[in-house]
């Protein structure tokens, strides 16, 4: 009787380490499998994050493009109205020089 409980006893032993082996190896796989994942979604991220960057880049460098463009724009209106005040002085600047040469 005695005997049997003991066989008893190693069995559930035997058993009970053999559980042990095989929690152990799927715990191994399931980390294995969680860094696999984790590395594929962390290169995915790094993608996007590349795409997105060079998206924003492209943006700004159109939204600078444009406003060189509007910048440019208004510094030639200002020329020409510069121009334009200057040439409306031109006669009296001459009428002027005109009447201190003849001495008025």
């Amino acid at each position: 009787m005695v005997q049997k409980e003991i066989e008893s006893v190693k069995k559930a032993e035997r058993d009970a380490l053999k559980s042990i082996e095989e929690a152990e190896k799927k715990k191994e796989w399931i980390i294995k499998k969680a860094e696999e994942k984790a590395s594929l979604e962390r290169d995915m991220l790094i993608s996007k994050a590349k795409i997105d960057g060079e998206k924003l880049k492209k943006e700004a460098e159109e939204e600078a493009k444009k406003e060189a463009e509007n910048i440019k724009l208004e510094a030639k209106k200002d020329a020409k109205r510069m121009e334009e005040k200057a040439k409306e002085k031109i006669p009296e600047a001459v009428d002027y020089a005109v009447k201190k040469v003849i001495g008025g």
